[in-house]
Formats: structure tokens, C-alpha cells, sequence
């Protein structure tokens, strides 16, 4: 992937720290409407195992306390970890897994569902899977930054933030900034040693910050700060390889089709991954640098 923070452009400081305000406290004015919030979680593949129908495995998990029942079915945000899921299944259950696959789909699609789920008797839970490497990280950051902690609960996304109040680092994208979360570890950190040595100004104070995804999406439903909805998502090199792949193979499956004034039109998912990827790439026009409170 080519570097978000582009050489030579200048990097703006914008926002404030979300570490501990985004999973407490909330307004009850939208702060970004629901179909921004899908454009925002589009671009980024979770995958799920299905069978041939298309039904999502679902566990029951039993909650001693409150002597119930909860239905769950697994979000992953790997392809491996849920291929690895797959084979642990197939020796619990051969039957069972024979007839299950792993299907990847966009996590906007599964927001949807989780919201159309929540005020429902028995309503599905979502359990999102993040790789272990990433919650190592996760925990390796808080940890450094002086946290004791044991776990991180949620899906770790990394974010840059210099300056003596820590805030986070923009991006420049045509005439608006963006403030890149990295759901890679790896990823934001090669971007950190190249910031580094661009701008060496920013040197001394820059880190990796690490929030919950689920953090995220609540503050863009709940609060309203203006910055928050330049927050873009950035998904592992892994999940965009295959979106890359899957929209290589959808567009050799079109060329192919034969012409019919009844033919289906294509699943929408990738396309608008694809125009949301686009959108995201940084031009070279430098950003000015900013405070935002």
C-alpha cells in the first residue's frame, strides 16, 4: 500500500484524544446519518461461515449469571482465523461443517443486520473475532503508554497522534483531511518511521494510539463532533488483497456473461468498496497544519 501520509506534504494535527471519551458518554443526536456510516464501513471485509443456504453458523452461549441463552454468530476479521474455524468444526461436527464455507462480506453489511437485530426478543449477537497478533499489539501500546491491562476488549484499530496534546495525525485527501485508523499494527507503525523521518519535527512526540472499532461506530451514531467524520477506515493488507481479488474475478464474471435484458445486476459490496477506496487515496496537495479542538 502506498503511504497514506504522502512525502512532502505537511501533517495536520486535528481532533482530540478518543481513548477514554469514545466508549463513555452519549448524545442523543446523530452525529453522522446512517448511510455515512455504511459508506465509512464498506471498504473493510469481515468474514463469516455460512452454509450452502447462506444462513450464518450461529452458537448458543450460555450466560450463567443471568441463567439465559444467547445466540451468537462469529464476525472475523481474518480469512485465516476463520478458515481455522472451519477445520476446528469439522472435527466437532463433520456433517455440520461439510456443508459450511467461509463467505467474506462487507462489515457494512453487517452492521445492518446488527442494528436491525438489537431491539428484538432474542436478538442475534454479533461476536466480532480480531486476529490474536493485532490484540497483542493492542496490548503492547496501552502497556507502554503506561496502562496496566490484561486484555483489550474489542477490535483494535492504530492511530497516529504527535503534539504536546496528543492528537491525532491527518492526512490530506483532494481539499479535505482525513485521520487514518489502521486496523494493522504493522502497517501504521512503517508509517510512523517514515513520518518520522519527513517531518523529524513531529519525531519526539509521535505514537500509536489503539481504540475499539466498536468505540468508533459508537461515537459516529452518538456525538457530535465535527472531526470525527473525517476518521476513515484502513483495512489490512490482507483483507484488501482479496477485495482486489474478488473484484478482478466479478469483473472477468461480467465480460463473460452473455447480454440479456434480464440479467442480475452485480453484488453492490465490492463496487462500492472499490469507489470508497478511491476516494480515500491522499493526493499530494499538502495539509495545513491545524488545531482542532
Amino acid at each position: 500500500m502506498k503511504s497514506i501520509f504522502r512525502k512532502g506534504a505537511s501533517l495536520a494535527i486535528v481532533g482530540g484524544t478518543l481513548l477514554s471519551s469514545l466508549v463513555i458518554g452519549t448524545l442523543q443526536v446523530l452525529a453522522l446519518t446512517q448511510e455515512q456510516i455504511l459508506q465509512k464501513l464498506a471498504p473493510v471485509l469481515v468474514f463469516t461461515i455460512n452454509n450452502e443456504s447462506g444462513q450464518t453458523l450461529i452458537r448458543e452461549v450460555r450466560n450463567q449469571q443471568q441463567n439465559s441463552t444467547a445466540k451468537v454468530a462469529g464476525i472475523f476479521l481474518s480469512q485465516k482465523d476463520a478458515q481455522a474455524f472451519l477445520e476446528k468444526i469439522k472435527t466437532e461436527n463433520p456433517q455440520l461443517a461439510n456443508s459450511m464455507q467461509v463467505v467474506p462480506r462487507s462489515l457494512a453489511e453487517i452492521y445492518q443486520l446488527e442494528e436491525a437485530n438489537k431491539n428484538k426478543p432474542e436478538a442475534l449477537n454479533f461476536a466480532y473475532v480480531p486476529t490474536q497478533q493485532q490484540l497483542d499489539s493492542a496490548l503492547t501500546v496501552l502497556r507502554q503508554s503506561g496502562q496496566n491491562v490484561n486484555e483489550f476488549n474489542g477490535v483494535p484499530l492504530f492511530v497516529l497522534s504527535a503534539g504536546p496534546n496528543k492528537s491525532y495525525l491527518a492526512a490530506q485527501r483532494g481539499d479535505q483531511q482525513i485521520i487514518p485508523f489502521f486496523f494493522s499494527k504493522e502497517e501504521i507503525q512503517a508509517e510512523a518511521e517514515r513520518i518520522k523521518k519527513q517531518q523529524p519535527d513531529l519525531a519526539s512526540t509521535l505514537q500509536i494510539d489503539v481504540v475499539p472499532l466498536e468505540g468508533v461506530i459508537d461515537a459516529w451514531k452518538n456525538r457530535k463532533d465535527e472531526w470525527l467524520g473525517r476518521i476513515e477506515l484502513i483495512p489490512a493488507k490482507e483483507s484488501r488483497e482479496l477485495l482486489r481479488s474478488l473484484l478482478t474475478e466479478m469483473q472477468q464474471n461480467n465480460q463473460n456473461r452473455p447480454a440479456s435484458g434480464n440479467q442480475a445486476a452485480p453484488t453492490r459490496t465490492p463496487q462500492q468498496t472499490q469507489q470508497q477506496n478511491n476516494q480515500s487515496r491522499p493526493t499530494n496537495t499538502p495539509a495545513n497544519n491545524q488545531q482542532r479542538k
